[in-house]
């Protein structure tokens, strides 16, 4: 019993690095063009992504956000281990599109998020980002690489 829960586990986790890695040479490419572009923007932001049951529980923190000339990336910073742990998002601006919002916030600690919707990979994906004291500079710079608001400006 024991030898068919550890076999499980070590399958799970090799189906998981696996996919890592797939994603990860899939995003090289679109890696490359970005990382020639020149950064206007960084800051240390808290994370969550949607998941197909609703907001991730845990909040990433210690993320960084990078604004570039026209594109955004979500990291833990240039180290392989960022996109290992497969924690590392990136964007073309002028196809993102973002929006002020209380949620996800838990109920014991409410703040302002800024909701990123983006195609990454042909997938849709859904980030919120959060930085406590600068949400209007951190606004201003995605709308200067070119997100598009749907939403009105978080008043500071």
């Amino acid at each position: 019993m024991g030898y068919v829960v550890v076999a499980v586990a070590a399958t799970i986790i090799v189906v998981v690095v696996v996919r890592i890695q797939i994603r990860d040479r899939r995003m090289q490419p679109l890696r490359a063009v970005v990382n020639e572009q020149d950064v206007s923007y960084q800051i240390g932001v808290d994370v969550k992504y949607r998941t197909g049951l609703g907001w991730s529980r845990k909040t990433l923190l210690g993320m960084k956000l990078i604004v570039r000339s026209h594109s955004i990336q979500v990291t833990l910073g240039r180290s392989p281990l960022a996109r290992s742990l497969g924690s590392d998002w990136t964007f073309e601006a002028a196809k993102t599109t973002m929006c002020k919002s209380r949620s996800p916030s838990s109920r014991f600690r409410q703040r302002d998020w800024i909701i990123l919707s983006g195609m990454e990979l042909e997938k849709k994906v859904e980030l919120a980002i959060s930085e406590t004291e600068h949400t209007e500079e951190v606004w201003e710079a995605l709308a200067g690489c070119g997100v598009q608001p749907t939403c009105e400006s978080p008043v500071s």
